[in-house]
């Protein structure tokens, strides 16, 4: 049963893995989710209206792909995280979701300064711990990096990749 100690969480994302992961913790008694949204206009929107305040934590996904003013691209990311940071009511945790372990997309998010950095995990199975390991993560403030991203932090902390321009 959800009470007013349950985390809230907000999604901006598209892919079908973030949409699951969203529908495991709409299903956990821990989380409430507040909002998917899937644009770039909206969750400008969203972000600039101070909604943001009473949220635990940002899942926002950042893919490599580019498109439409509408996508959500690598670009779109650094927008949204510039903006979530000039709105001072929010004091929860930003995590990113990246799409593959590229390197210079990882050090995109790394550069950004996240709390804590999550890869999409082909096999669907892992939805469920992902979803925990979010939790985990907005509960205790632990840094959380996926397996698949652990190398590219290091290399990243280590001044072996450097962000893409």
């Amino acid at each position: 049963m959800k009470n007013e100690n349950s985390l809230r969480m907000l999604f901006i994302a598209q892919s079908t893995f973030t949409l699951s992961v969203a529908d495991s913790l709409a299903q956990n008694p821990k989380t409430i989710v507040s909002g998917v949204i899937t644009d770039r206009i909206s969750a400008l929107n969203y972000i600039s209206s101070g909604a943001i305040g009473v949220l635990d934590a940002i899942v926002i996904e950042l893919s490599d792909f580019s498109g439409s003013n509408q996508s959500l691209s690598t670009t779109t990311f650094d927008e949204l995280i510039l903006n979530i940071r000039r709105q001072k009511t929010f004091t929860g945790k930003t995590i990113a979701l990246l799409a593959s372990s590229n390197s210079n997309l990882a050090a995109k998010a790394f550069s950004m300064g996240c709390d804590s950095y999550f890869c999409f995990d082909v096999n669907e199975t892992r939805v469920d711990v992902m979803a925990k390991e979010m939790i985990t993560s907005i509960e205790t403030g632990a840094l959380m990096i996926s397996p698949q991203l652990k190398s590219a932090f290091y290399a990243y902390c280590n001044g072996a990749i450097q962000v893409a321009s």
